[in-house]
């Protein structure tokens, strides 16, 4: 379904808005949500501008809204800013294609640890590791 123009009203850009009725549960829309934005990266070569705390160029994101910040007074709306903030930066490309064997050490272009089983990796990462990880049914040939 394609929305309408939206005009901001800040600047005068004009924008559009894309979206897809997902029938089933919040898991399913977040797992569809994620492909999309896959293929999104593929194509563009970037993560969408308004994904992953990123916002467009001269706006600020607003807080976060649950309960806690109400009560804290840490709640707050984004706006308009002269300032270059982080949230301006563009998104990093995919490193590599979705395409071949998803079970592969080199999938996705990424350097993968041999396969183990989940009950062992606590032990092998340190506490203040980052990184991807995908799951598989043991010997599977498919990710989970």
């Amino acid at each position: 379904m394609r929305c309408p123009i939206l005009v901001r009203p800040y600047t005068g850009e004009r924008y559009e808005a894309s979206v897809a009725p997902v029938t089933g549960t919040t898991a399913r829309r977040k797992g569809m949500e994620c492909v999309a934005i896959a293929l999104y990266r593929q194509q563009a070569g970037q993560s969408p501008t308004f994904n992953f705390g990123r916002m467009l160029a001269g706006f600020s994101k607003s807080s976060g809204n649950n309960a806690r910040l109400v009560r804290l007074g840490r709640r707050f709306r984004g706006g308009p800013v002269t300032e270059t903030l982080p949230c301006h930066a563009v998104g990093i490309g995919p490193v590599g294609s979705l395409d071949g064997d998803v079970i592969s050490d080199n999938w996705c272009g990424h350097e993968w640890s041999p396969w183990s089983p989940t009950a062992n990796i606590g032990g092998a990462l340190q506490s203040d590791a980052i990184g991807l990880y995908r799951l598989r049914h043991s010997g599977a040939n498919r990710l989970v």
